[in-house]
């Protein structure tokens, strides 16, 4: 890497633009800028309505999982509770997590657009705070629902297709923060 230092500095860089994003200075820094506000507002509320969009994914799938009938479990044990509870806990927290994203998105959705594009710049400086509250809801509804379905998968299939699968996501997981990294550059 010519010119940009050590590996560490790159980190470094990934820590930083990490804590602006979570602080959603991003979004100040975006309101503060030459950007056109159309363009501004058409970005913020396509922004809001992915997150929307997903969080309703996961809030159905959720549902679907826990409607369904009855599953006996090759071995109920898990962590001395039963399987069957720890799962639709967690698959329960998901739900009501992604709820929760979906009204909290829907309502900053609903203050940006009853500003307008003619005020989308204050309104960032203003709640730039709050506008990837929902983004952390989504994240965290969607790790709360992979926990379930792991625990699930555990008592149904064989312990290599278990620990498989758990590699397999840590392998995406790691794909993703180098996704990430690569991107916050």
């Amino acid at each position: 890497m010519a010119g940009r230092g050590c590996e560490c500095c790159d980190i470094k860089d990934f820590i930083r633009q990490a804590k602006l994003y979570g602080g959603g200075r991003n979004w100040k820094k975006l309101g503060e800028s030459d950007v056109p506000k159309d363009k501004l507002f058409e970005s913020l509320q396509t922004y809001q309505s992915l997150i929307a969009t997903l969080s309703g994914l996961i809030s159905g799938f959720s549902y679907v999982v826990l409607s369904q009938e009855i599953i006996e479990y090759e071995t109920v044990d898990f962590v001395g509770a039963d399987r069957a509870d720890v799962s639709a806990g967690f698959v329960t927290f998901a739900f009501i997590a992604s709820m929760a994203c979906l009204i909290v998105e829907s309502t900053l959705y609903f203050y940006a657009a009853f500003g307008g594009e003619d005020n989308i710049q204050e309104w960032l400086k203003e709640s730039h705070k709050f506008v990837n509250i929902p983004v952390f809801l989504l994240i965290f509804a969607i790790g709360l629902m992979l926990i379930g379905s792991v625990i699930h998968i555990g008592g149904l299939y064989s312990d290599v297709v278990y620990y498989a699968i758990i590699i397999i996501g840590a392998i995406f997981f790691c794909l993703y923060i180098a996704l990430q990294i690569i991107l916050l550059r």
